[in-house]
């Protein structure tokens, strides 16, 4: 007969060889608990230990002063999200996509162009104006948008990316909480 592992966090759970590496309180919107296998879990750790050695992104508290409450408090302040301009984010990873869209977070990344865009961090202004200038066709014409309406659309990408990122560093301090523990 087969025994549990012993657990030493209750947000680490053990089912059949593989880990719900985040709690269910992370999920609130989510039915589904989150399995991600343990080898995956460690190679995604390691990764984001050597990430953040290798190429060191100022924290969100860093950047702009800004301090969490609690340690999974998501910053909700638009002007302060859009001040947010060091990025390390990494959206090709499936557990953190569902992470943010759990969050209500992913959303803002809007429809599939602009979601590449949001998430090159390297993405320019200038680049997102050529890009964007004009609205999808509709009925054989397209809207072409002022300066001042990119410059509000600009806005909502810096936040929408600011609001990724914040999310990111919740998510790799859970992640590494986590991992700690084991």
């Amino acid at each position: 007969m087969q025994t549990q592992p012993q657990q030493t966090d209750p947000s680490i759970n053990h089912t059949n060889n593989q880990t719900i590496i985040l709690s269910d309180d992370t999920f609130p919107c989510s039915d589904k608990p989150r399995f991600i296998s343990p080898d995956n879990a460690r190679q995604l750790v390691e990764s984001l230990k050597q990430s953040r050695s290798n190429n060191p992104v100022k924290t969100i508290h860093e950047q702009i002063g800004w301090k969490r409450k609690q340690k999974e408090t998501l910053l909700q302040d638009f002007n302060l999200l859009k001040n947010i301009t060091e990025y390390d984010f990494d959206v090709t990873v499936q557990d953190f996509k569902d992470y943010c869209h759990a969050r209500g977070v992913l959303q803002k990344m809007g429809n599939e162009s602009r979601f590449d865009f949001t998430a090159n961090h390297k993405a320019t202004k200038a680049e997102f104006f050529v890009l964007f200038r004009y609205a999808k066709e509709y009925q054989g014409s397209s809207y072409r948008f002022t300066n001042k309406e990119m410059e509000i659309h600009w806005g909502i990408i810096l936040a929408a990316k600011g609001s990724i990122q914040d999310c990111w560093e919740i998510y790799q301090n859970k992640l590494l909480e986590n991992a700690n523990h084991e």
